[in-house]
């Protein structure tokens, strides 16, 4: 009976010592008013959030494939290759004059 008591005592007093959520940090204020104005000047989309999921998950792919296709032209030593090509529709007249080679062999 004893060992249960004590145990018992122990308990409470480690769940009476326990720190609390927060860690006795002081609350972040949340100002609703300000986050209310910030989320009333995003543009208005009518998305649905899968949708919009996607989309965002597709403007990062491509970052980051022409990011490392950027590594690649560069490592090839063809960086003003691919700065030609930077243009998401370019003309094979630019693309010549970026090269200074003559667009013959280049198609539009």
């Amino acid at each position: 009976m004893l060992t249960a008591l004590s145990r018992f005592s122990h308990e409470q007093h480690r769940k009476g010592t326990a720190q609390k959520r927060g860690g006795g940090e002081a609350p972040i204020e949340i100002d609703a008013l300000a986050a209310e104005q910030r989320y009333s000047m995003e543009p208005r989309d009518e998305l649905s959030p899968e949708r919009e999921f996607d989309r965002a998950w597709a403007r990062q792919l491509l970052a980051s494939v022409l990011t490392r296709l950027g590594q690649a032209y560069g490592d090839a030593g063809k960086w003003e290759v691919f700065a030609a090509l930077q243009d998401h529709n370019p003309t094979a007249k630019s693309c010549s004059v970026a090269l200074l080679k003559p667009s013959t062999g280049l198609r539009a």
